[in-house]
């Protein structure tokens, strides 16, 4: 090759790195030419994933890709984000899209998860009276049986003959006993077994019936003694007097004693390391109730008020009428005449979930996804948590005579109790 053909090769080689290196560097740097306005922005992206994924994508109404995907050179403004997929609700959101920045579209969440538009509605019992739910079973009673089902379908199924005059269970401990009461009956089911011990005696005058992990059994009596029943030696031994609420949370007991809160830990019948908390200053003689978060944080219902207990009693609502609270994911729901409001621990606030004239009841928050369920004129309703823009909103299915709901352990069902059916509806 000759001297001057190979000089022309180094400065073309030169020219084109002079001209497309800045355009690279443009290109990684999220800048492109805005044709309409002849001039360089810089642009954002929009990170999405779903479940199920392969969801379309559509920005304004056009289809861009499916899920999951970064969508990359938007330029900045709002977009219309939908994702649709068949056997689904469409989800969508306006969304402000920011030069040289990021927007992961599900926020606080790992993805967006979509409701199915036609759930699963599958009959689990009939002639129920009432069921109760904990990680390794569900359980419930119907006139003559109490069932319990084992496995994520609920088909390993155990029937046991109870004696009639039980509509009510109480779960809790080890999950080795499940304890039936009535009006005049209360009895105790040991499931290994399916033993059934008569336990009215000893119990018949008791309040907040609680399972511990040390397979006892803690109320309330009458003079509101906190007693420990024992179901191995069928005896009662008394624990701390003038008693009015307390909750069993890790293995810590937390306690209303007259006016003071205390925590305690208990070890078998015997309370050790008691510690005041606050001194609430409250009418005593109600019938509070104690929420406790896996990280000690606590709410105190009284007198249809909610408070948060700090060094003092900070006041998150009036008015309620309904709590939901799950321990494990921290998340304190309640529900006032017309409102579901959510309540944040860490940022010591209430957000508004919905407002409606009609009445809502059973409210149950799925934090994991995102979405709150209740019921509303026999409709189960699925309403999105995030008010950005406006709320996803779904229903699920509709019933004639809807008198609970609980959300299954995997947050993709929920249960309810329709006239004597136990329902189970699978949304996702």
């Amino acid at each position: 090759m000759k001297r001057q053909t190979r000089y022309l090769f180094i400065i073309l080689g030169l020219a084109v790195f002079l001209v497309l290196g800045p355009l690279v560097v443009l290109f990684v740097s999220g800048v492109s030419y805005d044709w309409h306005n002849s001039k360089y922005i810089r642009t954002g992206i929009i990170s999405i994933k779903s479940d199920p994924s392969k969801a379309e994508i559509l920005l304004d109404g056009k289809h861009v890709g499916t899920t999951a995907a970064n969508i990359r050179f938007l330029q900045p403004k709002e977009y219309v984000v939908t994702l649709r997929k068949d056997g689904y609700y469409d989800w969508s959101k306006r969304i402000d899209i920011k030069a040289s920045k990021a927007t992961i579209l599900a926020g606080s969440l790992d993805k967006i998860y979509l409701i199915k538009q036609h759930p699963g509605i599958t009959t689990l019992g009939t002639d129920v009276i009432d069921f109760a739910q904990t990680s390794d079973y569900l359980t419930y009673i119907t006139p003559l049986n109490l069932v319990i089902d084992r496995g994520s379908d609920f088909s390993n199924q155990t029937t046991i003959s109870i004696p009639t005059g039980l509509d009510h269970i109480t779960v809790g401990g080890n999950n080795d006993y499940v304890i039936l009461s009535g009006p005049s009956k209360i009895v105790l089911v040991t499931i290994a077994d399916q033993k059934i011990t008569d336990i009215t005696a000893q119990l018949k005058t008791g309040r907040d019936l609680t399972l511990t992990n040390d397979d006892l059994i803690l109320f309330i009596n009458p003079g509101n003694q906190l007693v420990s029943y024992d179901p191995s030696t069928a005896k009662n031994s008394p624990l701390l007097d003038r008693v009015n609420t307390f909750k069993l949370a890790d293995g810590l007991l937390y306690y209303l004693q007259d006016a003071t809160l205390h925590v305690a830990t208990l070890s078998g019948t015997v309370t050790n390391n008691n510690q005041k908390l606050l001194d609430t200053g409250l009418d005593s003689t109600t019938n509070p109730q104690l929420f406790i978060t896996s990280n000690k944080d606590i709410a105190f219902l009284t007198n249809n008020t909610l408070y948060r207990v700090n060094a003092s009693l900070q006041l998150i609502s009036q008015d309620i009428k309904e709590v939901f609270f799950d321990p494990l994911t921290r998340t304190l729901a309640f529900r006032t005449a017309n409102e579901l409001q959510l309540y944040n621990f860490n940022g010591n606030n209430s957000s508004l979930i919905t407002r409606s004239v009609q009445d809502i009841s059973y409210p149950a928050v799925i934090s994991t996804i995102g979405y709150a369920v209740y019921i509303q004129n026999n409709t189960i309703r699925a309403i999105e948590l995030d008010a950005l823009d406006h709320q996803n909103n779904y229903d699920l299915a509709k019933f004639a005579r809807v008198s609970r709901l609980t959300v299954g352990a995997n947050g993709k069902f929920v249960l309810v109790l329709d006239g004597n059916k136990l329902q189970q509806i699978t949304f996702r």
